[in-house]
């Protein structure tokens, strides 16, 4: 027994050891990443060969010194696989996540992005057939973010013998931890939580101080493949039409010259309206609630009230103009077809929110293609689906535009599909970040 014992404490020993002298290479090489390398605190556990939960570094003593004595850069391999989930908080999956997809397109993303960074210990050996996988994917113009590769994968998923090759080919460490909250893996408490969209933000504003050509992929997943922040009545417009309807037109008709000439001249008018308007106006747009149980009601009535405001301000509202709201959770809860200003201000007095169970997007954009068959909607303009981003998405995109507003208390839990457009809900003013 004592002998085991001193045994077991050598061996972590050896694996702290091995461990400081990965940190140490990693850091010299990217020492803007110091704060995510060092941040994880270190923590032998057998039934963990090496990850992490964004807290702790898990790792099997035994299985550290093994790969080592195979290759001396094994350590450093591990511990970059690893900080990079985490620095990408690709650990923070929702429930409904398809787990061996997310975790396959988070180690391809991760090993792709690894293989960009010019340090010869990173090498493994087997870049030519990984290569043909990046190449695959890249040909299908899929952006290596594991995101946009979840949702290829989902879109054609792999058969057992590829998965098994793929899983073998990009697998370092163990997801296992992830999942530890909804599989009730008792681990150590967490004393404090890393704030790591903390340690990115500074990770990127030290990385953009080097040179960006040796780290622009690294730059641009770090970004986010963010735009500059757009104004969200401004994004608004992109599904505002212009064609001929037959009303006065709003900006070319002075109101105050017309009356002007009746006084003056009684029915004889000098100044007629003109009988037909090309203002900027909606046509059709549907507008989706996702009402599950992690939908804050109060931001919800908020993006509705938000999103209504700037249309309405804009006097959108013409002869044949629709706006279909949805209410949706795994089902359809309530629609409500809006044709007016006043019917407008109805449905945001009477508001109420019905649901609360888990969601699932496939629901309305299958009411939208039933809507498009009856002839209900004739020139859907796009749908607006506002949402923490996690449920069950369409395979196939829509032939719509379909635009999904996140709530940004959950951003690690969205993955859009790349088919659509994402805007971020800013907390305090409803800005918002197209990508």
């Amino acid at each position: 027994m004592q002998k085991e014992t001193e045994r077991r404490e050598k061996a972590e020993y050896i694996a702290r050891e091995i461990i400081a002298e990965a940190r140490g290479r990693l850091v010299l090489h990217f020492p803007y990443l110091d704060q995510a390398i060092y941040g994880l605190r270190p923590l032998p556990l057998k039934s963990v060969p090496f990850g992490s939960d964004g807290s702790f570094l898990f790792y099997d003593p035994i299985f550290l010194i093994d790969q080592y004595e195979r290759d001396e850069n094994s350590a450093l391999k591990l511990l970059l696989h690893t900080t990079l989930h985490m620095l990408f908080r690709q650990a923070l999956v929702g429930v409904r996540i398809q787990r061996p997809l997310w975790n396959l397109a988070c180690d391809i993303a991760v090993e792709h992005l690894t293989e960009s960074f010019d340090l010869p210990g990173l090498k493994s050996g087997r870049e030519e057939a990984r290569k043909d996988v990046y190449g695959k994917l890249q040909r299908e113009g899929v952006y290596m973010s594991a995101e946009a590769v979840y949702a290829w994968l989902c879109e054609h998923p792999p058969s057992e013998p590829e998965y098994v090759l793929y899983r073998d080919l990009f697998q370092r460490d163990s997801h296992r931890v992830w999942y530890r909250r909804e599989d009730g893996i008792q681990l150590p408490d967490v004393p404090e939580i890393l704030n790591w969209e903390e340690i990115r933000q500074d990770a990127t504003s030290l990385c953009e101080a080097e040179n960006e050509d040796k780290n622009s992929l690294f730059l641009e997943l770090l970004r986010g493949r963010r735009k500059p922040k757009a104004d969200y009545s401004k994004f608004l417009t992109r599904f505002l039409a212009r064609s001929e309807i037959m009303q006065p037109s709003r900006t070319e008709f002075d109101g105050g010259l017309y009356h002007l000439s009746g006084s003056l001249y009684g029915p004889i008018r000098l100044i007629e309206p003109l009988e037909c308007s090309d203002d900027p106006h909606l046509t059709e747009l549907l507008i989706a609630i996702d009402t599950s149980g992690s939908v804050k009601g109060q931001r919800v009535r908020r993006f509705v009230q938000r999103t209504c405001e700037i249309l309405c301000g804009r006097d959108v509202f013409a002869p044949g103009t629709k706006i279909c709201i949805v209410q949706c959770d795994d089902r359809i809860r309530d629609v409500s077809m809006i044709r007016s200003r006043n019917e407008l201000d109805t449905y945001l007095t009477d508001l109420r929110l019905s649901g609360f169970g888990q969601t699932d997007f496939r629901p309305v954009f299958e009411l939208a293609g039933e809507y498009v068959r009856r002839g209900e909607f004739s020139g859907l303009a796009g749908i607006f689906y506002f949402t923490d981003g996690d449920g069950v998405y369409p395979r196939k995109a829509p032939p719509f535009e379909t635009v999904f507003v996140i709530d940004s208390d959950m951003p690690g839990r969205a993955h859009v599909p790349p088919w659509a457009v994402r805007v971020d809900m800013d907390e305090d003013s409803f800005g918002s970040e197209e990508k």
